[in-house]
């Protein structure tokens, strides 16, 4: 029985040192995101390489402060990142919605806003400074994220955002044009 549990752990710190190694180094690929620090500028210049290498995600441009905007779905994104050395990292996804010019710096639409953020605990709804519906979402990682799954986490927020939007639908006309 004691053999059979040195196999176990051998074999857990084996395969752990290859998965380690095949992100420790550089990407595999010219999307996969990798960046090891927390200047959020440098970055987003970063992210704005890889994400020009993945179908489906156009117009990227670098705004700078670890801000990268992208066309995705016919609309236009902002992905945020914010680093940390030796923490998770966080990709914050954006999406803002033109305001009812005047109608939502008010009591009723930020107690709108609110209620949404009990409801969501996923999406994060707000008002900008000019009264435009911003709503965001988010996900962590740790230095490194595939094409793949970095595709998958931006898809995913989009859909997270586009749900809880199409499910209050008729309040949201109250806030937007």
């Amino acid at each position: 029985m004691r053999m059979r549990a040195n196999w176990v752990v051998a074999g857990l710190i084996v395969s752990g040192l290859a998965g380690a190694a095949s992100w420790a180094g550089l990407p595999r690929s010219e999307a996969d995101f990798f960046y090891v620090g927390d200047d959020d500028e440098a970055a987003g210049k970063v992210l704005g390489r890889s994400l020009s290498q993945i179908h489906g995600f156009q117009g990227i441009e670098v705004l700078g402060n670890g801000v990268v905007k992208i066309d995705y779905d016919d609309e236009p994104w902002l992905i945020s990142l914010t680093t940390y050395n030796d923490e998770f990292d966080r990709i914050n996804v954006i999406s803002i919605y033109n305001g009812k010019a005047g109608n939502n710096r008010n009591p009723a639409a930020l107690q709108w806003a609110n209620e949404m953020n009990s409801k969501y605990s996923a999406v994060k709804f707000r008002f900008d400074d000019d009264g435009d519906l911003v709503l965001d979402t988010w996900f962590t990682f740790h230095n490194h994220l595939p094409e793949a799954e970095l595709t998958a986490e931006i898809e995913a927020s989009a859909k997270r955002i586009h749900f809880v939007l199409t499910a209050n639908k008729d309040e949201a006309r109250s806030f937007v044009q």
